[in-house]
Order: structure tokens, then C-alpha cells, then sequence
């Protein structure tokens, strides 16, 4: 059940989004306003904003992206293929 593995996740760490002073998380982007098929792949808690490049993927959160770009050999969770930038997607 998703809704058990997003709570479970948001209980697991609760003080990691608070202790982000930076974290860009707009009202729109919490899990109870986000269908589960806009959902960041690897937290499950914000609305996928942020499309790796060259694959074009739109899977993750602008936060979750960035811990992925941190990496040494920095990969797209979907594809693996290499990643050598990301880009933030605006809703109109």
C-alpha cells in the first residue's frame, strides 16, 4: 500500500526535511496533494519537478535529484544511464 510505505518513510526520518533549511518544498509538492504517479521515485514524499539530462526522465524531487547528481558516477534511477545535468520543470 503506498500510503503505508509514504507514511512509514516520512516516519523514518522525521527531522531530515526540517533540518534542510534550503529545501525548496512548496505547499503543492506535499504527499497528500501529489497523485501517486507524480511522486518522487526515491522518496516518495514530493512531486517530481526535475528531468535528468541527456535521458529526459522526469522522475524525481529537485531534492532527490541533487543527492543524485552528487554521486560519484551520477546514473538516472530508470534508465542508469549516465546523467550530466538536471533541469527543474515548471508546471503551467
Amino acid at each position: 500500500n503506498w500510503s503505508r510505505l509514504k507514511e512509514w518513510r516520512f516516519w523514518r526520518h522525521p527531522y531530515q526535511e526540517q533540518s534542510n533549511p534550503h529545501a525548496d518544498v512548496r505547499t503543492d509538492d506535499v504527499s497528500e496533494d501529489v497523485p501517486d504517479g507524480e511522486l518522487c521515485i526515491i522518496c516518495l514524499m514530493r512531486r517530481r519537478r526535475t528531468a535528468f539530462i541527456p535521458c529526459g526522465h522526469l522522475v524525481c524531487c529537485p531534492q532527490c535529484a541533487a543527492l543524485v547528481e552528487r554521486e560519484s558516477s551520477p546514473k538516472c534511477p530508470v534508465c542508469r544511464q549516465s546523467i550530466r545535468a538536471s533541469i527543474r520543470i515548471y508546471d503551467s
